[in-house]
């Protein structure tokens, strides 16, 4: 993996990015293109856990084939997460992932920063969003909750012990992601309502890290992609979900 970079410097290029990006591309155009791509895809919870591979940059990034591959070996989803650096070709990646496997979602985990990214996380083909409690100011991540609302996108919000159980009830999000000790999800479970679907925000990196999180009452588990190239955990996984390798 390429060496993570601070948030806010990260989202720093990208506020500067998404002023060229409005002035060459109006959110009109976008809406245009996001109307032409097919409905949003959702992902059936049953039966638990769901399996989430979690592509990001790396030094041998090849955004489609590891998808494909991870989704041959047992994964239900992908997220796409490429802003722990500065990179300016994450939406074309994007697009081309979600039309070379266009069975299976793809969450956009991603920094959108206002409407025009959710806008332009659909055009590219995005079936979900993954936002973050902590990053934008409430008025803002409302703006941004509510545009992927309008356009039918599911929303996991990565939240903390530290978030407002109140933000948590105006948002309404479809995903609670949890960045905390998975020990405590189910206490989280208690003081949320049950139509949360609620899963850790960790990715997990190796095999042992998956067989605790399952251990827990979640509802789906992100895996690092680079364990789907490993058979054993691939048998180990389709043993877990009584299929075959």
């Amino acid at each position: 993996m390429l060496k993570d970079m601070p948030r806010d410097v990260v989202i720093a290029s990208k506020q500067q990015h998404l002023k060229t990006q409005q002035q060459h591309t109006p959110e009109s155009a976008l809406r245009d293109l996001a109307h032409m791509q097919p409905r949003p895809l959702y992902l059936d919870w049953e039966p638990a856990p769901t399996i989430i591979a979690h592509i990001t940059r790396s030094q041998l990034y090849d955004p489609i084939g590891t998808a494909i591959a991870c989704l041959h070996y047992g994964a239900d989803a992908i997220a796409f997460f490429t802003d722990h650096t500065v990179y300016g070709d994450a939406n074309a990646d994007l697009n081309l992932m979600t039309s070379a496997i266009a069975d299976a979602p793809v969450i956009d985990c991603n920094y959108l920063l206002d409407a025009y990214c959710v806008v332009e996380a659909r055009a590219a083909g995005a079936s979900a969003i993954w936002t973050y409690s902590d990053m934008l100011p409430p008025e803002a991540l409302r703006e941004v909750v509510s545009t992927a609302q309008r356009w039918k996108m599911p929303i996991y919000l990565q939240i903390t012990s530290e978030t407002d159980l109140d933000l948590i009830d105006d948002l309404a999000p479809h995903v609670l992601c949890y960045e905390g000790d998975i020990s405590e999800l189910d206490d989280l479970r208690q003081s949320v309502p049950s139509n949360y679907q609620i899963m850790p925000a960790q990715v997990c990196q190796v095999r042992s890290e998956v067989e605790s999180a399952v251990q827990q009452p979640v509802a789906a588990v992100m895996v690092e992609a680079h364990l789907f190239e490993d058979m054993r955990f691939v048998n180990w996984l389709a043993g877990l979900r009584g299929k075959s390798a």
